[in-house]
């Protein structure tokens, strides 16, 4: 199922997402594979036409690794995400409403950061 097909089973993962491999995992991932599924939900945020799934990104995985959210497996590597989310950000052909969503959090990492 396309992501832009099937908005409702999206939504349901970013719900369960994060609480549940918080509460499978017994170590911590490695920073590449962290970034990998940040990557993901990041490149997600920056090309959904979908508004609601967008907005679900940024309330539930975004706003909550600013916050300071403890995801106790998660390996991050804030320079490296901020790359990432400023290359993301930049393109050219994003939604103006996305690439406000990933300037913010561009922000807010590097605030977190210093």
């Amino acid at each position: 199922c396309h992501h832009e097909k099937c908005p409702g089973v999206v939504l349901h993962i970013i719900e369960l997402f994060l609480p549940e491999l918080q509460n499978t995992l017994r170590d911590k991932l490695s920073i590449p594979n962290s970034h990998i599924i940040l990557e993901s939900w990041l490149r997600l945020a920056a090309s959904s036409k979908d508004i609601v799934l967008v907005q679900a990104i940024k309330e539930s995985i975004l706003n909550r690794i600013i916050k300071g959210f403890k995801i106790k497996w998660l390996s991050v590597d804030w320079k490296d995400l901020t790359t990432t989310v400023w290359q993301l950000a930049s393109d050219k052909d994003i939604l103006t409403r996305n690439r406000k969503i990933l300037y913010e959090f561009h922000t807010g990492i590097e605030q977190k950061d210093k």
